[in-house]
């Protein structure tokens, strides 16, 4: 009798020893024993999960004691880090119970920022001890950088687990001064994903899908948010980076929910095949579901689809976990591209496993609340996830066809999902600006007595650290104020003069690194037409390592400063004060927090 098809009185618990999955801290472990116990948990559930679309309050009660929630949630907030092929043992196996508690233990572990640990302990205390996080990527909001942080606004739709998290993840395009998205380094638009207390967010819910139902996938809004920038997603926190958990790249969670579905499917037609006499047997000869040849076939046709794409992915885990630490960036790189070509691979391989069940299960495969048709529903909801579509065939296939190119792989960027390739030999030493993690910032003396700060928003440098060169640009039209009228004012022709001169330039003689980062960069300065050399100092930190989709990217700081008088570059314009002294200083003060990395062939 398949799981999904059991009657009331054959759903009790019968069992008083919950078990709890151990903090493994990558050992290997056995998930069955929480397993066995979730399952009848899970299968009392499914009325609920059909009706309401989410998970009943006493299911996600199990799920937290047994930790399903922080299996991979590093041990500084109390998670578990099971080795990847225990992680997706643990969710394949629930997969073959239900595919919609599968993926929320995959989206709600993968989830996690692995933000500042003290941060995160803040934000866990905050939360009553449950750290639960869901949220969206379908990138539909805006977020406009304002002091200290953003201002997020938009509808953002399949946040799963909302109903039962903590915290919510918005992701948005970086808006500019024009209220159109900001370019990032690799071409495409700029993104940040924010996170918010639940009880901050407009929950929306109208979760109602052809399957996946007890995800909970509803959606939320947000209106002008104010979202602090430390709370903001900016890659994983240095004090992981030293465990290959949270370095070994591209989850493949996903893939072992789908799989594990598919293989549900095989489950349930295996127990109708059993129990189940069929009158429309081949030349009218009644007998058992499955005694046909063409049942045979695809059974096993079926089973060996599955067992091949499984292999792969597991296989796929492995090498990430083993690679974690390698230095070698296109090795990890093709594990990315390799990564994507699964998603897609997978999907593919489980509707198909689906699909052959569905064929020749005869009735079983169409009344509604049937095992078999629970999973036919949801692996073909799951496979229309974004990391699975069939379109992601497209950029692996272009890197794969130009990887060995004298120009390099050639990317359409418009794929922004996929980092750009990492760089050749010859461009590994230059570096470029990360806009979204820098600021470029001046401040100067104000009525004799205080001090008027302010920022560009937008703004280019390179750096060679080679030969030691370090060029950039300003553009004067993003300066930033609080007052309309203020800007206006710098902007025009006693100060700034945007509209004659739109950009200041900077372009360096050198570049000199002392003991312990301190830096010393000569060069020329031009603004407002005017060209003087300056000297900016300050220090330079790194390299550090930052994840992006099983490649890591090397980043460096640098951080600088320099005073220059404005009068040199043509702004005479003052006013005195009633005492005699001067309303705005002559001295200005650049200050360059930058944020650089490696840059990629497309460079």
């Amino acid at each position: 009798m398949a799981t999904a098809d059991l009657q009331p009185e054959d759903r009790a618990i019968g069992m008083t020893d919950r078990p709890r999955l151990p903090q493994a801290l990558g050992e290997r472990i056995d998930i069955m024993p929480v397993v066995d116990y979730l399952r009848p948990h899970i299968v009392a559930a499914e009325g609920y999960i059909e009706a309401h679309c989410e998970l009943p309050s006493e299911l996600v009660e199990e799920l937290c004691a047994v930790g399903f929630f922080w299996t991979v949630h590093p041990r500084e907030l109390d998670g578990l880090e099971l080795h990847p092929h225990d992680y997706l043992d643990l969710l394949y196996e629930i997969a073959r119970i239900s595919p919609s508690v599968a993926w929320v233990g995959m989206i709600q572990n993968g989830a996690l920022p692995l933000l500042d640990p003290e941060l995160m302990q803040e934000l866990k205390d905050k939360a009553g001890g449950r750290l639960i996080f869901s949220g969206s990527h379908g990138r539909i909001g805006k977020a406009y950088p304002v002091e200290g942080g953003y201002r997020f606004t938009g509808h953002w739709a399949f946040a799963s687990g909302a109903p039962w998290a903590t915290y919510i993840t918005a992701y948005a395009y970086v808006m500019g001064p024009d209220d159109q998205p900001l370019q990032s380094p690799f071409g495409g638009p700029m993104y940040v994903d924010g996170i918010f207390p639940k009880a901050e967010v407009n929950y929306i819910g109208g979760w109602d899908p052809l399957g996946m139902r007890g995800t909970g996938s509803g959606q939320f809004t947000l209106e002008d948010a104010f979202c602090e920038r430390r709370m903001t997603n900016t890659g994983i926190h240095e004090s992981y980076r030293d465990r290959a958990l949270f370095r070994s790249g591209s989850d493949q969670g996903i893939n072992a929910v789908l799989l594990g579905g598919a293989r549900g499917a095989i489950d349930v037609f295996t127990q109708l095949a059993n129990a189940k006499v069929t009158r429309m047997s081949w030349a009218d000869r009644a007998g058992k579901l499955g005694s046909e040849q063409w049942h045979q076939m695809n059974v096993a046709k079926a089973d060996a689809m599955l067992n091949a794409a499984k292999a792969w992915t597991w296989d796929l885990a492995a090498r990430n976990y083993e690679g974690a630490f390698s230095k070698d960036a296109q090795a990890a790189y093709d594990r990315m591209v390799e990564a994507f070509q699964m998603g897609a691979h997978i999907a593919r391989t489980s509707k198909d496993v689906v699909s052959l069940m569905f064929d020749i299960a005869g009735a079983d495969s169409v009344v509604r609340g049937r095992g078999l048709e629970r999973f036919f529903r949801d692996v073909h909801t799951g496979a229309q996830h974004t990391m699975m579509l069939e379109n992601n065939w497209t950029p692996g296939g272009q890197y794969l066809l130009t990887r060995d190119q004298p120009s390099g792989a050639q990317i359409d960027p418009s794929f922004t999902l996929f980092p750009p390739p990492p760089p050749s030999e010859a461009e590994a030493h230059l570096w470029r600006v990360d806009p979204l993690h820098s600021t470029v910032e001046f401040q100067v003396k104000h009525n004799a007595v205080g001090s008027f700060r302010s920022y560009f928003s937008e703004f280019d440098a390179t750096y060679n650290s080679d030969t030691g060169t370090l060029t950039g640009s300003v553009t004067t039209t993003s300066l930033e104020t609080s007052s309309a009228e203020l800007k206006e004012y710098l902007l025009g022709t006693d100060q700034l003069d945007a509209q004659q001169y739109p950009e200041v330039t900077f372009k360096s003689d050198s570049v000199t690194v002392g003991e312990g980062g301190i830096v010393t960069i000569v060069g020329d300065l031009t603004l407002k037409g005017v060209t003087k050399a300056i000297t900016a100092t300050g220090t330079i930190v790194g390299p550090s390592i930052v994840e992006g989709f099983g490649a890591d990217n090397e980043h460096i700081g640098l951080n600088v400063s320099t005073t220059i008088d404005r009068r040199d570059f043509g702004m005479d314009s003052n006013s005195e004060l009633l005492d005699g002294q001067l309303n705005l200083g002559w001295d200005v003060t650049l200050e360059f927090l930058l944020e650089f990395y490696r840059v990629a062939q497309d460079g």
